[in-house]
Formats: structure tokens, sequence, C-alpha cells
């Protein structure tokens, strides 16, 4: 049942009605502008970048000071020899029981950071016949890599048997991280010696060849950075 009001007492009950949404929206208002007085803000950045990082190899015959300008990047082992790999000077020609060998000397870039170098490995990047009967021994430290040098020509690094691929080359026995300062700061010295096993097998292949054919041998020194 529906009271009936009088028009005073309904305009009282608008006039309430009213009010209070009024009183309503000041409340709403007033809760807002609070949420605001006390919202602040904090901001950090971060500026991120990267060092350079590059080693460099000289293939000159004597161990070259650390500016010198021989030092090139090599950076592809089916590019130019003297452009895209250290070409070496080794021995023309080997007999069984023979060993030659050629320095190579390592370096970080211009700009480098600092940072360490190792060999990957050794492969044979063209067959030929003297394949199956050469071992090397990378020495390391010396001031000379020559036949006949052994007591300056530094100390055993890396030994091995050269195989797998560009990609897998096999593995040394050895050659643990040796240290390169930033920016071309100093260097590291190894002296490659390729030995020609003096065995029978040996001879008899070189003297069935027909033809003989020469070997090359691809050494893949990886450098990484420390800074």
């Amino acid at each position: 049942m529906t009271d009936s009001m009088n028009p005073s007492e309904l305009a009282d009950r608008n006039r309430k009605r009213k009010a209070l949404l009024a009183g309503g929206v000041v409340l709403g208002l007033g809760a807002v502008a609070t949420l605001a007085a006390f919202t602040d803000d904090v901001f950090a950045t971060g500026t991120f970048s990267s060092a350079k990082f590059s080693i460099q190899g000289s293939q000159a015959a004597a161990y070259p000071a650390a500016s010198d300008a021989s030092f090139k990047d090599y950076p592809d082992p089916t590019g130019a020899p003297g452009t895209g790999h250290a070409a070496l000077t080794f021995a023309s020609s080997m007999a069984p029981g023979d060993t030659v060998y050629a320095p190579f000397t390592i370096r970080t870039g211009p700009e480098s950071g600092a940072g360490t170098v190792t060999l990957a490995g050794a492969y044979f990047s063209t067959a030929g016949t003297l394949d199956p009967y050469l071992t090397y021994t990378v020495l390391n430290g010396g001031t000379t890599c020559a036949a006949g040098a052994s007591t300056t020509n530094g100390t055993s690094w890396a030994t091995g048997t050269p195989g797998g691929t560009q990609s897998s080359p096999t593995a040394p026995t050895g050659a643990p991280a040796r240290d390169l300062l930033a920016d071309s700061g100093d260097t590291q010295k190894f002296c490659i010696a390729v030995t020609l096993a003096n065995s029978q097998a040996a001879k008899d292949a070189i003297n069935n060849a027909n033809p003989l054919t020469s070997t090359s041998i691809t050494w893949d020194f990886r450098g990484t950075a420390t800074t």
C-alpha cells in the first residue's frame, strides 16, 4: 500500500534527496583530491653498451711488437692467404723425422677490451699425402721460433693431430688460456712446430705416391673477451 503525501511533504523529501546526492558528490571529489596529493614518482634509468673485442695475428717472421703494422684480423680461413688467413711460412719440404717451425703472434685489436686466447683446434684445409703422418706442437713464451733453438723457442703449450673440419676442428691437448691486454697492449708469441713421422709407413706413402700432393693445416686460435 502506498503512503499518500501532501505536496509539502513530497517537496521536503525531494530536498533531502538532493542534499544527500550533493553530499555524495562532494565526498567523492574530496576522496580523489586526497589520493592525488599522496601520489609520487621515482624514476631510474640504465644505459647499456658493449665493449669491442677482437684479436689479430701477425705472420711476421720474427715476433713483432704489439704496435707493429703487420697485425691483421684474418677472419676467413677460406679467403685469400695473407688477408683471409695468415699464411705461415714453414720449410718448403720435409723428410720423415723432420720438424719445421713458424711463428705466429697474437694481440687484441685497437679499441678492443682485454681477453684471452686459446687454440680451438687444427684441421686439414687441403688434404694431401702426408696427412696421417703429421703432428704439431705449439710453443709459447719464447723469443725465437726456429730449428735448433729449442731453449729459446718457449715451452710446450698445446699438442695435437689435425683433423675434423673448419666448424669442428680436432681439439689439442693443453692450450690453456693466455691473457691479452686491451687495446693492443701486449702480445702472445706462439711457435708452431710440425713433425713428419719417421716411420716406414710415412716413407712408403711418400715413395709410392703418384703424384705426391701437398697438405695444408689450419689452426683456429680463439679469443674470448674478459672485460
